[in-house]
């Protein structure tokens, strides 16, 4: 169910003008826009006559995209698909074309089966709005770590610096030996001895996975 309506007007393309219709309910009136139920469909209040129509969007749902507004991710001529994770293209215009009908002896109805009226169904798809999200990392890069010494070598030394540097900090207030690290490691764009500096180290990009359409019924 539909928590908002589209709404069309039809373009009698032979007498290039928009179609008006009378209501009769909640009021009399004229309208030349027609708007969807909550069920997502609706029924012009008259009967279109022979011709040729162009069925027009001119309000989508929420969250919608209306036709004709169509978005692709393009790299070059290749299409990039919503799913793909991806830091290439750019979008582009990609409109659908109008649905246009034509209304005559030859085109496929359905039959009304209380009032034995012709009906002539439309369907309608939207693209569900999506987007796109770009995560850049800054920093160094870890490309290797081994370890500085001997796994029991490294354990003795930790021993006796804690031992050392707490009657050092006793008498002087400083540390007199280096606590090991166990592991020396290695940063791309760091020089040994450099400051390190901020680099960038990647972009991942990457698009709602979801494309689904929504479909609605126009009943002339």
């Amino acid at each position: 169910m539909l928590k908002n309506s589209a709404a069309y007007k039809i373009y009698d393309v032979e007498k290039e003008a928009y179609v008006s219709m009378k209501v009769r309910y909640p009021e009399v009136a004229t309208i030349d826009t027609f708007e969807t139920n909550e069920e997502g469909y609706l029924v012009t209040p008259e009967e279109l006559k022979s011709g040729t129509y162009r069925i027009e969007e001119v309000k989508s749902p929420n969250l919608f995209v209306q036709p004709g507004s169509e978005n692709a991710l393009m790299d070059g001529e290749t299409s990039i698909p919503l799913n793909e994770v991806t830091n290439a293209g750019t979008y582009e215009e990609a409109p659908r074309d109008s649905i246009t009908i034509k209304v005559d002896s030859e085109t496929a109805h359905e039959v009304e089966e209380d009032t034995g009226k012709t009906i002539i169904v439309v369907e309608v798809s939207n693209d569900e709005a999506v987007g796109s999200l770009t995560i850049e990392k800054t920093g160094e890069v870890l490309v290797d770590a081994k370890a500085a010494e001997a796994p029991v070598l490294g354990k003795v030394r930790n021993a006796l610096s804690g031992l050392l540097n707490r009657v050092s900090n006793l008498a002087t207030g400083e540390d007199v030996m280096e606590v090991a690290e166990g592991y020396s490691f290695t940063y791309r764009g760091r020089e040994r001895g450099a400051e390190p500096k901020g680099r960038p180290a990647g972009k991942a990009g990457g698009r709602r996975e979801r494309r689904s359409r929504q479909r609605r019924g126009i009943y002339c």
